[in-house]
């Protein structure tokens, strides 16, 4: 397929899906991510429910699965007997083979559509915006061919945003960055001046949860994919990438901040477990 096209189904699927989540978590920016996760959890777990009961033959599963239980209980039944035991073990073992063999059609058929919900979630809770008065770095990085020390750079920013240092190039990483402070809320954005060719990176400052694009980064198929939020950089451009340090998100228990991928996948597994009698479905 040509690369090009590629490109622009993509971006197309991208654009998409962007409307899709600022649609469902816009309701949901408050200051806590925790409405919002819940929200998109919830959804999820609708969505795989819905994959499961109609690409998996439910009856074979259930059968599957309760089979496996009755094998998995003999082995409390003949714990004194080792022969026995190592008998249920071994119906035990194939039983639990054919029950995962049973859902890998709906696994894989849930692996598209939750793959891209977790490109989405983390545009929106990979990290949190930058709060008004803090300070954070955006860095550009370059391609081998166009050395850092040799090219034209400066930075121009919206009003929203200051310059705190001058660039600081780093010839071995081949890279440039600034030290910039947030100001006024509402997307903003920073324009690289290379060469004469003006790049322009968003930053999004805000005190609640907001879409935010922490890389702009060149044209190619798995960094549009990861990358939903901003358009490539154009092909031919000097900078492979333009990233800004957003802080980490908070999703505290008990004092302990959890990563939000394992927080999604926690939310979606209790939703799923909730809402699987009421939909009716076996897994």
């Amino acid at each position: 397929m040509n690369s090009d096209l590629l490109a622009r189904i993509i971006t197309g699927i991208n654009s998409v899906m962007n409307t899709a989540f600022d649609f469902i978590l816009t309701p949901f920016r408050t200051v806590s991510p925790w409405p919002g996760m819940l929200a998109v959890s919830l959804v999820t777990s609708v969505i795989v429910l819905i994959i499961f009961k109609y690409t998996s033959r439910q009856t074979t599963l259930k059968q599957k699965k309760n089979k496996l239980l009755a094998n998995t209980l003999e082995l409390a039944l003949f714990k004194d007997d080792i022969i026995m035991n190592l008998r249920a073990f071994g119906r035990a073992f194939m039983a639990n083979i054919m029950y995962l063999l049973e859902l890998m059609v709906p696994l894989l058929a849930s692996f598209v559509p939750v793959t891209l919900i977790i490109i989405q979630l983390s545009c929106w809770f990979g990290a949190r915006p930058i709060r008004p008065g803090e300070t954070f770095i955006a860095t550009a990085y370059f391609s081998s061919n166009y050395p850092v020390t040799e090219q034209s750079i400066s930075v121009k920013t919206s009003d929203g945003i200051t310059v705190e240092t001058d660039s600081v190039r780093t010839p071995s990483e081949n890279h440039v960055s600034w030290r910039f402070k947030a100001g006024t809320p509402g997307p903003q954005w920073i324009d690289f001046n290379i060469n004469g060719t003006a790049l322009r990176k968003t930053v999004t400052v805000d005190t609640r949860i907001a879409r935010i694009s922490a890389r702009r980064v060149q044209p190619g198929t798995l960094a549009l994919f990861a990358n939903p939020s901003e358009p490539p950089l154009p092909a031919d451009s000097p900078v492979t990438s333009i990233v800004a340090v957003y802080p980490q998100p908070n999703f505290i228990i008990a004092g302990i901040n959890f990563n939000w991928l394992a927080v999604f996948f926690v939310l979606t597994l209790v939703c799923g477990f909730i809402l699987k009698k009421p939909m009716n479905v076996e897994i």
